[in-house]
């Protein structure tokens, strides 16, 4: 992708922080250094624009959170959430990237920021992943720790 549309993509999506971007960056292009164009990578309940700017893909269909967590316990809700579960352990995502937990809301406003408001994928991450780094970003003017856990 050339400079000119890059630049045009960030001005349209990140607006004028200039910080968001860059720390948005900053993770991104730690994952992509670390991982190859066919990896799969998931940035759990983060903007979906991660993957764009670390030219990685989610392990499935869905690139956020909140379609997996607006009800749950319907059928609809359900079927997304065995989904993305089939999806995920069929790519082994090389990481996860994931709010630090400690750092979670786990209110309504918040719930998808928390990777154990989906305790079946908190499980498999807790059991395949281990901690690598974490990074401090400014996501909506509000500084936030995200940990990025690789596959062990």
């Amino acid at each position: 992708m050339g400079a000119e549309r890059r630049a045009r993509y960030e001005a349209q999506e990140y607006h004028a922080d200039g910080r968001q971007p860059a720390s948005m960056r900053a993770v991104a292009a730690y994952v992509a250094a670390r991982t190859t164009p066919r990896d799969r990578v998931l940035f759990w309940a983060q903007h979906p624009g991660y993957y764009w700017l670390s030219g990685r893909r989610p392990p499935g269909r869905f690139g956020f959170a909140l379609p997996l967590l607006q009800a749950p316990s319907s059928p609809a809700g359900a079927a997304y959430r065995r989904e993305f579960l089939s999806s995920f352990e069929a790519t082994r995502p090389a990481y996860v990237v994931r709010q630090v937990a400690g750092d979670c809301v786990s209110a309504a406003t918040d719930r998808e920021a928390c990777l154990e408001s989906f305790p079946e994928l908190a499980s498999r991450v807790a059991r395949d992943y281990a901690h690598d780094s974490t990074f401090v970003v400014d996501a909506d003017s509000a500084l936030r720790r995200y940990e990025v856990m690789r596959r062990r």
